[in-house]
């Protein structure tokens, strides 16, 4: 999993205009050390290590949102939806409400 993180700050390189990178990427458990992040240093992770984005038993944050330094200023919230069963899904939704007038 570090490795695919590497390739994907290696495509987005440090853009200046607001971007945001979201989705399963499978950041933590056995897949990834979430306390030893050397991807996205400098951006924020705002789906954090203490949140759990699974509907499983365990406490795993696999989903992610991370913003650039350009987006933050706009960032209003986020959060977990975890009215999902596992008949749906095997994750709860993550989502981000930025302030649109400002982008």
């Amino acid at each position: 999993m570090p490795n695919e993180l590497t390739n994907l700050e290696n495509l987005t390189g440090e853009p200046s205009a607001d971007t945001l990178i979201l989705g399963d990427l499978n950041a933590d458990g056995s897949y990834y050390d979430e306390n030893d992040r050397e991807q996205f240093i400098n951006w924020d992770w705002v789906i954090t290590n203490d949140m759990d984005t699974t509907v499983a038993s365990s406490d795993n944050t696999y989903d992610r949102i991370i913003i650039n330094n350009a987006v933050e200023n706009n960032l209003i919230s986020v959060g977990i939806m975890k009215d999902v069963t596992k008949d749906e899904s095997d994750h709860y939704l993550i989502y981000a409400v930025f302030d649109s007038g400002a982008i």
